[in-house]
C-alpha cells in the first residue's frame, strides 16, 4: 500500500515540477519551432503560455486572451479549447489534491514507523521492524521498475495509441480531439511536445526512485547487513 501511495505521490509531483518549469516549455518551443508554426511572436507565445499555466494551476480565472496570430489580432482559444481546458484544470487540481494527501499519508506513516521503533524495548524488535520495512520497500521498487518498463515500452512503441488511451480513461467527452489545422492549443502543445513531456516525467520518476533505493541500500549496509 505504501509503495502505491509513494508512486502516485512521486508521479504527480514530477508532473507538477514539469508544468512549473518554464525552461522546459521554452526549450520545446525552440526545438519544435512553435512560434513559427502558430504564427505568434516569441513574446506573445510566452504570454499565452503564462496564462495557460496560471489557469491550469487556478491562479488565472479565464483563457480569454488576445494575441496577434498570422498578423491578425484575435482571441487565441476558441470555445472548444476553453471547455476542454476546464476539464484539464479540474483534473490537474484533483491530482495535486491527491498528491498533497499522499504526502500527508507518507509523513504520517514515517512518524508511525518511528514511534513504533522507539517504543520497541528490544534492539532485536527494532531490527526486525527495520529489515521488514527495507525489504518491503525493495519489493515496491521492483514493482515500480516493472511498471515503468511496461509504460516506457508502450510510449516508445506507439505513443499515439498510449496518449489516446490515456485520454479516453481520464476524460468523459471528446473535447480533447482538437484540430491541428485550426485549434491553437494543439499547435502550441502538439504530440511531439507531449512525447518529451512524458519521457521527462518517466526519467524523473526513475531518478527519484533510484535515489531512494540508493538511500535504503546505504541504510541496509550500515545498520543491518553486517549482522545478517
Amino acid at each position: 500500500m505504501w509503495t502505491v501511495i509513494a508512486f502516485i505521490t512521486v508521479t504527480l509531483s514530477c508532473i507538477e515540477m514539469t508544468v512549473r518549469d518554464r525552461g522546459f516549455f521554452a526549450r520545446e518551443y525552440s526545438k519544435l519551432g512553435t512560434a513559427q508554426t502558430v504564427g505568434l511572436s516569441e513574446e506573445d507565445l510566452q504570454s499565452v503560455t503564462a496564462v495557460l499555466l496560471n489557469y491550469l494551476r487556478g491562479t488565472a480565472d479565464s483563457l480569454d486572451i488576445e494575441a496577434t496570430i498570422a498578423n491578425e489580432r484575435r482571441l487565441v482559444f476558441n470555445e472548444r479549447e476553453k471547455t476542454h481546458m476546464i476539464d484539464v484544470r479540474a483534473l490537474y487540481q484533483k491530482g495535486m489534491a491527491v498528491r498533497n494527501g499522499g504526502l500527508i499519508l507518507l509523513l504520517a506513516g514515517a512518524l508511525l514507523f518511528g514511534v513504533l521503533g522507539c517504543r520497541s524495548r528490544s534492539q532485536g524488535a527494532r531490527r526486525v521492524l527495520g529489515i521488514a520495512f527495507i525489504r518491503g520497500f525493495w519489493a515496491g521498487c521492483l514493482a515500480v521498475l516493472l511498471l515503468l518498463a511496461v509504460l516506457g515500452g508502450a510510449v516508445a512503441l506507439d505513443f499515439n495509441n498510449f496518449w489516446v488511451t490515456l485520454h479516453k480513461i481520464l476524460f468523459t467527452n471528446d473535447l480533447w480531439l482538437l484540430d491541428p489545422a485550426r485549434d491553437i492549443l494543439i499547435q502550441i502543445v502538439p504530440e511531439p511536445f507531449f512525447m518529451d513531456f512524458v519521457a521527462r516525467i518517466i526519467g524523473e520518476i526513475v531518478l527519484i526512485w533510484g535515489a531512494l533505493f540508493a538511500l535504503s541500500l546505504g541504510i541496509w549496509k550500515k545498520k543491518f547487513a553486517h549482522k545478517e
